[in-house]
């Protein structure tokens, strides 16, 4: 009987089987949806991001981290208005390495320089720093975009081992730096990393694929901690999902804090040298050429020239110590610099020869060739010193601002050359009618060759008093009829 029954087992073995399955897999779903959900909020939680609201806008910076790499995901918004924006490791320029961002040349794009300094000088560009725009599937877009009126950079961006690397130290070392900070090396398991960040002016126009163009001092900069070790994750797809968790001007303060700034700056010394240099020649020295050829006041013209002299001197110091802030003039080599050094050089030339000739007349009362030279000389470095001023404002990327300095220029300059004619044709009006007087002089007095000379100095006799005698009785003689 036993043996009859025992082809019966696999069928309720087979259905307990299916029972215990079901029964298994209803009471765990609960548990993957559970799981799922929290790798979700892993990948939001597997990020840091310092944002702050600056006078521009708002500054987002949001990083993720895959130490296994040593790979670097960072999300940068920030304002657009500005020409450029830039946020560094490190808590200053000097060893930083920096992301540098500004408008590509069509402008509806974004162009990234990784850049290091060895100073508070312009950043240069690092190539051996491998950091790029993420392109890859499943990174989000780059670009301009409008968001409550204003523009914003959104950038999205990789750099490949980085963590602890040092390539870009070696690069300032070959650049003559020494005591390089060691805290703008990034440290992945850092959880107070220091960073830097800064905007460029509003009133240059940028817009360039190169990632070495040149870039104006920032009117904006500060400094923030984040943690590192907070950003971790595994794997690079996980990095672009944690970038990814918020939409753009959603992110909020996570892992970071704001520890010094920001601070308004501003590029004085530029835009001092620009006044002194420009406002003499264009404006100084026409009013010391004013003085001696329209009004004849020496002591003021010398007075005006000298004042501009030493206006040109502090000028050309400042502009010497701007350009050691800039790659393009560290060194002597464009146009402006040596046109301007020249016509400086020429400036003291004219001073020091109007002043020899000066000093030679007073005491000789002729006129010397010193006097000549300068005479010509003059008009040469005046025109020489306004036409540098145009190079100048191109070379620092303000060529916006050579329309309104070529209308002063060309005011002024017209009318300095209309008050000099007229004072020279009223010379020789004065000329000629001195030289007409002295003429009819000479001819009054043309008497003295011959013998008419004094004639009109006749001494006169004395009149006599008495009355005169009585006509008959004059001579005794009558009067003769005539008829």
């Amino acid at each position: 009987m036993m043996m009859k029954r025992l082809p019966a087992l696999p069928l309720v073995w087979a259905t307990l089987t299916t029972l215990l399955l079901r029964t298994t897999t209803a009471s765990s779903s609960p548990s993957i949806a559970a799981l799922a959900q929290r790798d979700d909020d892993d990948s939001k939680n597997a990020s840091s991001a310092f944002v702050h609201s600056t006078v521009y806008g708002n500054i987002t910076f949001a990083v993720s981290t895959v130490t296994q790499t040593g790979d670097l995901y960072f999300h940068l918004e920030a304002p657009a208005d500005n020409s450029w924006v830039a946020v560094g490791s490190g808590k200053e320029m000097k060893g930083s390495l920096m992301w540098v961002v500004y408008k590509s040349e069509d402008e509806k794009g974004i162009t990234l320089s990784p850049r290091t300094a060895t100073g508070h000088v312009e950043p240069s560009y690092e190539r051996d720093i491998p950091c790029n725009l993420d392109d890859t599937e499943g990174a989000r877009p780059t670009g301009i975009v409008d968001r409550n009126g204003k523009s914003y950079f959104i950038v999205n961006a990789l750099c490949h081992n980085v963590n602890n690397r040092a390539s870009f130290k070696r690069s300032l070392a070959r650049r003559e730096a020494d005591d390089l900070d060691s805290d703008g090396i990034l440290n992945f398991d850092n959880d107070k990393q220091n960073f830097i960040f800064a905007c460029g002016p509003t009133d240059r126009h940028l817009h360039d694929d190169s990632k070495e163009v040149g870039i104006r001092r920032h009117t904006l900069y500060g400094g923030f901690t984040m943690d590192l070790k907070s950003a971790t994750v595994e794997s690079s797809i996980d990095a672009q999902k944690a970038l990814a968790a918020f939409d753009t001007g959603a992110w909020q303060m996570k892992n970071a804090q704001l520890v010094s700034g920001p601070e308004k700056d501003r590029d004085w010394s530029s835009g001092i040298h620009s006044l002194l240099m420009c406002g003499t020649f264009v404006i100084l020295f026409p009013i010391g050429v004013v003085f001696l050829r329209l009004l004849e006041k020496v002591m003021w013209h010398a007075i005006m020239q000298g004042i501009g002299v030493v206006f040109i001197v502090i000028g050309v110091g400042l502009g010497i110590y701007v350009g050691r802030e800039y790659n393009q003039s560290r060194t002597v080599r464009s146009a402006h610099q040596i046109l301007g050094l020249t016509i400086a050089a020429l400036t003291l030339l004219q001073f020091g020869l109007g002043l020899t000739h000066h000093l030679i007349y007073r005491r000789t009362q002729k006129p010397t060739l010193l006097g000549k030279i300068h005479l010509y000389l003059g008009p040469c470095v005046l025109a020489g010193g306004a036409l540098n001023g145009f190079l100048g404002f191109r070379f620092s990327g303000g060529s916006y601002h050579n329309i309104m300095y070529g209308a002063i220029v060309a005011v002024i300059f017209i009318v300095l050359a209309g008050l000099l004619v007229w004072t020279a044709r009223r010379k020789k009006t004065r000329g000629r009618r001195k030289a007409g007087g002295e003429a009819y002089e000479g001819f009054a007095h043309r008497g003295a060759d011959t013998g008419y000379a004094g004639r009109d100095h006749i001494p006169l006799r004395s009149v006599p008093s008495e009355e005169p005698p009585p006509y008959e009785a004059a001579r005794g003689v009558q009067p003769r009829n005539m008829v």
